[in-house]
């Protein structure tokens, strides 16, 4: 089965979540259990969701 992959949908993702945690100085910052990291864990979680596919907690 081969998989498709949709770049311009990937460059997309990429650069939504590089907004999650973004610093004034524009670098990304997400340290473990952050505000930043729950919201890209909750992106992240929805984004698996809409694709259909099944992950564990």
């Amino acid at each position: 089965m081969a998989v498709e992959i949709n770049f311009e949908r990937l460059r997309q993702d990429i650069l939504e979540l590089g907004q999650i945690g973004r610093d004034a100085r524009g670098g990304v910052s997400r340290p473990s259990f952050s505000q930043a990291d729950l919201e890209a864990r909750a992106w992240l979680k929805e984004k698996i969701k809409e694709a259909e596919l099944l992950y564990r907690e």
